[in-house]
């Protein structure tokens, strides 16, 4: 056999077509883990601009509801008589809480990117009672009645847009300034009151906030009652407890969390901050953007080795049961089109939206791939059936993406079907014989 026998060998063979065609595939597996990693750099970019609006406008907002601190002196005596001092707060939690609130929502741009914020007027009532306090457990404690005040927790105070007085039985008591911060929170103190420790007492507030994308609440006290109303039509509720009863709709969404005593770790009273302060229990919404236009690109990414080899497995069907030979570079054409489809879906998603950059991303790549095959193929009906074939093939990698419970289903059932066509379309293929031409 001579060289050119051997080298025309070499491109008909079969078995060397599908070893290239593997190759091709796994080389182009390299340009899609870097648009991969592309869409992690956009989608971390938005994250990025999502704090800098954050920072100026009012953060993620986490409320605990005001406390009750009376403030005392202790007295300790040392084994040699020595008598010294020490200074603190009792907390109290208070008996039952309910707040109400209306969470307006709009949303921000920055550059390409929009951002959910929300400003909200919190309206809260609650009830103390410390009569059942036990002094005696604290023997060497004086507690001071007239100097008793409040202090309520927010995760960020920039959010804090006006100032309200707590009612206590409707007297105004007004807020101080911030207490040293600590647990992530920040805490709004109250001027000092004086209070009879054996009556119980009703406390109103109205905490005006902004903030953004999340709103959430620490439970405290016996009895905890939240209810929610929003705009907002694509509401996702987190944390510790979800709602006891909610209702989403078009005009928006209306939810309520009670939680009793038993559904938290925060005692009645507690002579340290910590066991008090800490905000390990909370729950609440996320008022998230109806679509992740990220998510969807990167969801889309992961089906890139799917595309690539149906598309490579098609026209090297087409080589067998047409007699048409495509040579290598036309493969790696075809392939590298196939890579372009995702960065213009990547590049027109974050202007147009998903869906109609999918579409038009699709319809862009398949016409550049039939129009260009045709010249290789040089038939109208292998055309048309190429056509076809692909415009089904990106049709149903969207309603995949589509899905969120029955995508992997609907992805294994789409394998084996293309499986069975492909065993039944090449059962009468003589590969043997192929291998010899």
């Amino acid at each position: 056999m001579d060289a050119s026998s051997l080298i025309t060998r070499i491109k008909t063979s079969v078995t060397t077509k599908v070893l290239f065609i593997l190759f091709m595939t796994l080389l182009l597996m390299i340009p899609n883990f870097m648009i991969k990693d592309l869409i992690r750099e956009r989608s971390g970019r938005k994250i990025g601009i999502e704090r800098e609006v954050a920072r100026s406008y009012g953060k993620e907002q986490k409320v605990m509801v005001p406390i009750l601190r009376i403030p005392y002196v202790k007295t300790i005596v040392a084994d040699d008589g020595a008598i010294s001092y020490s200074r603190g707060n009792m907390n109290y939690s208070p008996s039952s809480s309910s707040i109400n609130g209306e969470v307006a929502t709009s949303t921000r741009k920055r550059s390409i990117y929009e951002i959910v914020v929300y400003n909200t007027q919190l309206d809260m009532e609650q009830s103390f009672d410390i009569s059942n306090f036990d002094v005696q457990q604290y023997p060497n404690y004086k507690l001071d009645y007239t100097q008793a005040h409040f202090i309520y927790g927010i995760s960020d105070a920039n959010g804090l847009y006006e100032d309200s007085d707590i009612l206590i039985n409707g007297k105004a008591i007004k807020m101080k300034g911030l207490y040293p911060a600590s647990n992530n929170m920040n805490w709004v103190e109250s001027m000092p009151f004086s209070l009879d420790p054996l009556k119980p007492f009703q406390v109103s507030y109205s905490l005006k906030l902004k903030g953004t994308k999340s709103l959430s609440f620490e439970p405290i006290g016996d009895n905890y009652k939240v209810k929610l109303n929003s705009p907002w039509q694509a509401p996702s509720f987190v944390g510790a407890k979800l709602p006891t009863k909610y209702d989403i709709t078009d005009e928006g969404f209306e939810s309520t969390w009670s939680v009793n005593k038993f559904a938290h770790d925060h005692p009645h009273h507690a002579l340290y901050d910590s066991a008090m302060l800490t905000a390990n229990n909370s729950f609440g919404v996320n008022l998230i953007l109806p679509v992740d236009e990220y998510g969807k690109n990167s969801r889309t990414a992961k089906y890139a080795l799917l595309i690539i080899s149906l598309t490579f497995g098609i026209f090297f069907f087409f080589e067998i049961l047409y007699k048409k030979l495509i040579h290598p570079i036309q493969y790696l054409l075809v392939g590298f089109a196939l890579t372009v489809f995702f960065l213009l879906l990547l590049s027109i998603t974050e202007h147009l939206g998903f869906n109609l950059s999918y579409l038009i991303s699709s319809i862009a790549t398949v016409g550049l791939i039939v129009s260009y095959a045709s010249y290789i193929l040089g038939n109208r009906k292998s055309t048309v059936i190429l056509l076809g074939l692909l415009t089904g093939l990106f049709s149903y990698i969207f309603i995949i993406l589509q899905m969120e419970d029955f995508a992997l289903l609907a992805g294994v059932v789409a394998l084996f079907v293309v499986l069975a066509s492909v065993m039944h379309i090449s059962r009468g293929i003589n590969w043997y014989q192929l291998s010899k031409a």
